[in-house]
């Protein structure tokens, strides 16, 4: 499948998420906010389309849980900033995941 086909069909699936405009460079997990529960979503989503694996994607690296923690509770509270910081997961280089039929980490300017 043409890349430029699978980086539409990826825009078309995450605008029923946010209304932010989106294109390759825009990082699923920090841009869009996913977190691991909508990450299951997504995964299903790329499975049931594209038959790509990403079994071998490790969600605590990438996704923040849904409920924050106790300790990032107060922390807001005190105004101190301690949210985890992911490493970008894009649509882009979701595409080439697809791509290739299964999961591989970004490289470190992706």
């Amino acid at each position: 499948m043409q890349r430029e086909l699978i980086v539409h069909n990826l825009i078309l699936f995450f605008k029923q998420y946010s209304k932010l405009s989106l294109s390759e460079g825009v990082a699923i997990n920090n841009d869009l906010k996913f977190t691991i529960a909508e990450y299951d979503e997504l995964k299903l989503f790329i499975k049931e389309r594209y038959k790509t694996n990403l079994e071998a994607l490790n969600p605590n690296v990438y996704f923040n849980d849904e409920i924050p923690s106790l300790m990032e509770f107060i922390n807001k509270v005190f105004n101190k900033k301690t949210t985890k910081k992911n490493p970008p997961f894009t649509i882009g280089h979701l595409a080439k995941v697809i791509e290739r039929g299964e999961w591989f980490e970004p490289e470190p300017n992706e």
